[in-house]
């Protein structure tokens, strides 16, 4: 499998289309039972900070992260891209960037942590694994997976930390003002009704008996997905009051200002009282910043930017970056994620056109090293043959016999990008290793494969892992305990020796991040 050239190359033509919706492509609204209604104003960004979970902007610079173990993180840089920097080496997909100049996230396996925006402060703040942050002033608030998914509360500076509720199995939460609006699911997960409860724990009220889904909040109103309804779009007031269907056809929804967006496979919007509907274009919203929407199909074969007035499409092209997971805009900039690494383009405002170069964000490198390396005739098999990506090619130690004793070592650097690396030791949760000389199954089996390794890292700390024979392909090790470290070296202790050769390889090493932090298993979480 070989690793593929992030390079985008030729010209693309962006086409913008104007849109114009006939009668029978507006969504089907209820206004009769919507009147003299004030329409409430919402903004997702507080304080100018836009976040994004994965990626956040205070208007100077740009925060990101990944997951990636070891070289993974959290990182800024400018939007010009200089000042790049490592504030964590925490590997994580998800922060909250608060207007206090911190950055709060939570591990699992170590605790929830904020680390100061110019990286000098890092400070473990509870031991809870937490999902659902939100910082308002000088308090946390969280749902809680330590504890059965609860509503808790604590300072920034980790004192006080109250359950709020004795609801479990909690999802969604919203915080307006001095109340925390939340859904509860039932003991097979599914949503149901709407709660709230005041910030102070006090108070506990049920809104509706829907079974709800995707809420929002502003002012004296509740939106939600009504489940119970066919899937149907409604409002209720935040006391109860005058529940209303406000249109159908809709899957997933946005509010901005006084619109809603929404899409069923063709994206609309209409106001936030259910009317002036409007088709602005296809596909399905992933992102909404400014005056632009950013939208996908499902296939992810096309990709779009519209204007939220519905006065331009742009189709974007298509970019050879892997699977996309995520896309959003942040400062005329579209931001890609693709597993743990993140590109951008830039948006060209006055022509409503894309720029074609393909940026992406610094991180760490892995600085590939060993003990020796086997020379043959017409190659030498490197240590970064390891880490290319290409099960054809391997490391393969140079020295005679079996090579007990011989290394690969993986260590952290910006490579030839100059950046700080505030955080020198990265998360290591374990690894991936393809054993042998995996070219050919021939190849495998005539040269040696690793039986043991020793696993050293930078704090004096070591774990012997031992490797299954004859799997031509990916063993992984995964560590008792997450280890930060600056590097990580491997030790051949015992092999499993070849048919014809002496020789030990290792084909790939690929380093394992937090693959699922809110969606996996939770029993390491520390207690």
């Amino acid at each position: 499998m070989k690793k593929k050239l992030l390079a985008v190359t030729g010209l693309f033509i962006l086409s913008i289309l104007l849109i114009s919706c006939t009668q029978q492509e507006k969504p089907k609204l209820y206004t009769d039972k919507i009147s003299n209604i004030n329409t409430p104003k919402l903004s997702s960004d507080k304080n100018g900070i836009i976040n994004k979970g994965y990626i956040a902007s205070d208007g100077e610079w740009i925060y990101y992260c990944s997951y990636h173990s070891f070289v993974g993180g959290i990182y800024k840089m400018k939007e010009d891209g200089s000042g790049k920097a490592r504030l964590s080496g925490d590997s994580t997909d998800n922060f909250v960037l608060s207007d206090d100049e911190y950055i709060y996230y939570s591990l699992p396996n170590y605790g929830f942590y904020k680390v100061s925006t110019d990286g000098k402060e890092r400070i473990k703040l509870s031991n809870d694994c937490a999902t659902k942050m939100q910082v308002i002033g000088d308090t946390i608030f969280f749902i809680n997976i330590n504890d059965d998914f609860r509503i808790y509360r604590m300072g920034t500076d980790g004192n006080g930390k109250t359950k709020l509720t004795e609801d479990d199995n909690l999802n969604e939460m919203i915080i307006v003002e001095d109340w925390i609006y939340y859904v509860k699911r039932n003991e097979d997960w599914i949503q149901e009704n709407i709660y709230r409860v005041k910030t102070d724990g006090s108070k506990k009220e049920r809104i509706n008996n829907d079974n709800s889904f995707d809420i929002k909040v502003s002012e004296e109103w509740i939106y939600y997905t009504n489940v119970s309804d066919d899937w149907n779009f409604y409002r209720i007031r935040t006391d109860g009051n005058l529940r209303t269907k406000v249109s159908e056809e809709m899957s997933k929804y946005y509010i901005e200002e006084d619109w809603v967006y929404y899409d069923d496979g063709k994206i609309y919007r209409m106001k936030i009282d259910g009317t002036n509907g409007k088709l602005l274009g296809f596909g399905h919203i992933c992102d909404i910043q400014d005056e632009w929407i950013c939208s996908e199909s499902r296939t992810r074969s096309e990709s779009y930017i519209i204007k939220t007035d519905g006065s331009a499409n742009i189709k974007l092209p298509k970019i050879d970056i892997g699977d996309v997971t995520k896309i959003s805009i942040i400062n005329d900039w579209i931001y890609y994620k693709s597993y743990d690494d993140i590109y951008r383009k830039k948006i060209n405002t006055k022509d409503l056109q894309l720029d074609t170069k393909l940026e992406h964000l610094p991180k760490l490198q892995l600085a590939v090293t060993s003990s020796s390396n086997l020379k043959e005739k017409n190659i030498e098999h490197k240590a970064e043959f390891a880490t290319d990506g290409n099960y054809e090619t391997a490391w393969v130690e140079g020295v005679e016999g079996n090579g007990i004793g011989e290394w690969i070592q993986l260590t952290a650097t910006w490579g030839a990008d100059e950046g700080e690396i505030l955080d020198q030791k990265g998360t290591v949760l374990g690894m991936a290793i393809a054993n042998g000389y995996t070219k050919t199954e021939k190849l495998y089996y005539e040269n040696n494969r690793v039986a043991k390794v020793r696993l050293e890292f930078s704090d004096g700390t070591s774990s012997d892992e031992y490797l299954i024979e004859g799997r031509i392909g990916f063993s992984s090790i995964g560590l008792a305990i997450p280890v930060k470290t600056q590097y990580i070296k491997i030790i051949i202790q015992d092999v499993f020796e070849g048919s014809k050769y002496r020789d030990t390889a290792i084909s790939e090493i690929i380093m394992e991040g937090v693959d699922n932090i809110f969606y996996g298993d939770f029993v390491n979480c520390p207690n």
